[in-house]
């Protein structure tokens, strides 16, 4: 996610000084050839830099260790994308008083089209909100949530929702192919379809509801589709189980 982040900012010249400090240089992808620098860790940045925005785009699991490493950027506004970690963990190592966001896109941040939720900490300032709405608002669309907890529902809908997104897609090449069609056409026909909806939806700007009934045809293939689909709920239920499923994940990771 961070590299997905990172590429946009790069080539839109998001910032005048871009620094990456991660000890696994292939990360970066050949950014260094860009602008981008790169220290393998924050105690080999060069003394007077005072980043104005920092980003956490670490696992979960070792996201503490990697906070107390950067207390000394009393200054900064600090953003995340850690998964399940609330703004209390920040402050417990950051201090108190430290502007914290939680930053949760999703992956197609990488080609500009992300969905990012937001929720900040009493002591972001109205210029740290607009800063972070310039860099996210660059890699796609962007919400801000007041309640935090609610945040693991959202990134269980948002964040997790491309995989749902591709899952579709595999099995509906699959289950092509098991029906009769080559493979490579099944698999072919089912990308182009979800790639030529979404571009249609963005494009007709109509409610999800309203595009899948136009095209449900009083006694066609679709309206058959559909009504399985939607029969006491079948896939709703079984989306709903998923959510709470990444949900509840979430909250464990804290």
């Amino acid at each position: 996610m961070g590299f997905a982040m990172l590429q946009p900012w790069v080539l839109k010249f998001a910032a005048e000084n871009i620094w990456v400090i991660t000890p696994d240089v292939n990360s970066l992808h050949g950014l260094q050839e860009k602008g981008v620098r790169h220290v393998a860790y924050p105690n080999t940045l060069p003394p007077d830099i005072q980043p104005d925005v920092i980003m956490f785009a670490v696992k979960p699991q070792i996201l503490e260790e990697v906070i107390a490493e950067y207390t000394p950027y009393k200054e900064s506004l600090f953003l995340s994308v850690a998964a399940g970690k609330p703004i209390s963990v920040y402050e417990k190592r950051l201090g108190a008083n430290a502007r914290i966001v939680r930053v949760m896109p999703n992956l197609p941040a990488k080609v500009g089209e992300a969905a990012t939720l937001l929720v900040a900490n009493s002591h972001v300032t109205m210029v740290d909100i607009q800063n972070t709405e310039k860099l996210l608002g660059m890699l796609g669309t962007t919400a801000w949530l007041k309640d935090e907890s609610l945040i693991d529902v959202a990134t269980a809908l948002s964040g997790c929702g491309p995989a749902y997104f591709y899952l579709l897609s595999d099995i509906l090449g699959q289950l092509g192919h098991e029906m009769g069609l080559p493979k490579d056409l099944a698999t072919a026909l089912a990308k182009q379809t979800m790639v030529g909806s979404a571009a249609l939806w963005k494009q007709e700007q109509l409610p999800a509801h309203t595009m899948h009934q136009n095209i449900a045809v009083k006694g066609g293939l679709t309206e058959a589709a559909l009504a399985e689909l939607m029969q006491q709920d079948a896939l709703k239920n079984l989306m709903r189980k998923a959510l709470i499923a990444a949900s509840e994940r979430g909250k464990k990771l804290v």
